[in-house]
């Protein structure tokens, strides 16, 4: 006849103080693991929902604002541009003013000029940068610094995530007429 053999549930008290140590030690390291991962999932999340709501928040028509992005400009762009001769500075003020940018929700993207001037192209967020590709295939990327339902500030981005060297370092738009 076999004997059964009774299992015991389990006590703290048949642990040795080691054991415990360890047990509690890797309980602890678990739990934070469990919170770290909780974090990141959470973060992602939010990136996620934060790159959607750019998109969204871009799509329509923006006007370039001339006059705010000149008070958004560094001393050093304002030191240049004051330094500029009157003929210059109408070609710079001809080249920006007016100048729009649509963003469509397909991704497509068109630079229009105050001319009539048409370049098109696509856009799309990478890594929080708006990535501009023109039919040359060049990139232009901008940072967001603002965007609202009537108002939208780029950054213009050069290699290695440094702003652009660029007159106008921070680009402002309102929302124009689709």
């Amino acid at each position: 006849m076999k004997v059964k053999q009774k299992i015991q549930p389990f006590e703290m008290k048949n642990f040795s103080k080691q054991n415990e140590i360890y047990f509690f030690s890797f309980k602890r390291r678990a739990l934070l693991l469990l919170v770290l991962l909780v974090f990141k999932v959470v973060d992602l999340s939010a990136q996620e929902i934060n790159v959607n709501g750019i998109q969204e928040d871009l799509v329509g028509n923006w006007v370039f604002e001339l006059d705010e992005s000149m008070t958004l400009m560094d001393a050093r762009s304002k030191a240049a541009y004051g330094k500029m001769k009157d003929v210059v500075k109408t070609r710079v003020d001809k080249a920006y003013k007016g100048r729009r940018f649509i963003f469509r929700r397909d991704g497509s993207f068109s630079q229009v000029l105050e001319n009539g001037r048409e370049i098109n192209g696509t856009w799309q967020i990478v890594n929080q940068l708006v990535e501009i590709l023109n039919p040359n295939r060049v990139v232009r990327k901008f940072k967001v610094k603002e965007v609202t339902a009537n108002k939208l500030v780029l950054i213009p981005i050069e290699k290695e995530g440094k702003p652009g060297n660029i007159l106008f370092n921070q680009w402002s738009f309102v929302k124009g007429l689709e």
